[in-house]
Order: structure tokens, then C-alpha cells, then sequence
């Protein structure tokens, strides 16, 4: 079995072994990168624990504004949940939200969906008609209903 050969030992076609103790060329007349940074001597930086302690101490925790995090997803729920009247309007009750699972729908369609989904195309006729006063007024009575109901 052949041993992979690293990145840059194939892009300048030299085979890729591990540096000897002679480093000698390879068979294509290169020599491996490994070959060549057998003898750099690299500085190693010691850093006591007190002065890691010190410098970390500066750094303090990272900052993390939830507050931003909260309204992001806030929005996006929101626009997530604004797009299923116009679905609702769309498709009917053929394609429900998420939240509205089939088997609520096994008796048969409940009244406040049945209302919802009548106001719903209303007011998506009324608004592509530029009069969407009376489907509000309709979508306000039904919620107050709803409210009045629980």
C-alpha cells in the first residue's frame, strides 16, 4: 500500500516522506518541504502563569448581546407567521401551518378556522383591490369573538 502524499509534496510532484537524517533530494531532483524544514529551529515562547493569568484577565468574557439574538428571532418568527394568511388564501385549508396538526381537523373543520380562512381570502381580495377596510373590520369582530369566547 502506497502512502498519501501531503498537498504541497504533489502540486511539485516530490514524494512526501517524512525528513531523514541525510535529506537527501528526491527522486526528481526537489527536495520535500519536509525535507527542508527538518533543521529550522522554531523559538518556543514561555509564558509563566501568572502573566497568562494577567493577560486572559484583560481579555474578560466574550460579549454576547442577547438582546440582538432575541429580536432577530423574533422577526423572524413573525415573518414566518405572516406569510400563512396569504397560503391560507392561496391554497385553502389544503395547506395548514405547522401549528394546526391534521388530526385537530379528524371532526371535520372547526368553526375559527372555517372563519379564518373565509376572512383570510377576503382580505387578500380586498387588499389586491386597494379597499381593505371592511376585511379588518371582519378579521377585528372575529377576533374579539374568539377573546369573548374564552
Amino acid at each position: 500500500m502506497k502512502r498519501p502524499r501531503c498537498g504541497t509534496c504533489q502540486e511539485r510532484d516530490v514524494s512526501c516522506e517524512p525528513p531523514s537524517s541525510d535529506n537527501s533530494p528526491t527522486g526528481s531532483g526537489q527536495t520535500s518541504p519536509h525535507a527542508l524544514l527538518a533543521n529550522v529551529d522554531v523559538p518556543t515562547m514561555h509564558i509563566t502563569e501568572q502573566r497568562r493569568r494577567e493577560l486572559l484577565a484583560h481579555a474578560g468574557p466574550p460579549v454576547i448581546d442577547a438582546r440582538a439574538d432575541t429580536r432577530h428571532t423574533m422577526h423572524f418568527v413573525i415573518r414566518i407567521l405572516k406569510s400563512w394568511p396569504r397560503k391560507i388564501a392561496m391554497h385553502g385549508l389544503t395547506q395548514l401551518p405547522p401549528m394546526i396538526h391534521h388530526l385537530q381537523l379528524e371532526n371535520g373543520i372547526p368553526l375559527p378556522l372555517a372563519n379564518c380562512s373565509t376572512l383570510v381570502k377576503m382580505w387578500a381580495e380586498d387588499v389586491e383591490a386597494g379597499c381593505g377596510k371592511f376585511a379588518y373590520t371582519g378579521i377585528a369582530l372575529e377576533v374579539r369573538r374568539l377573546l369573548d369566547e374564552v
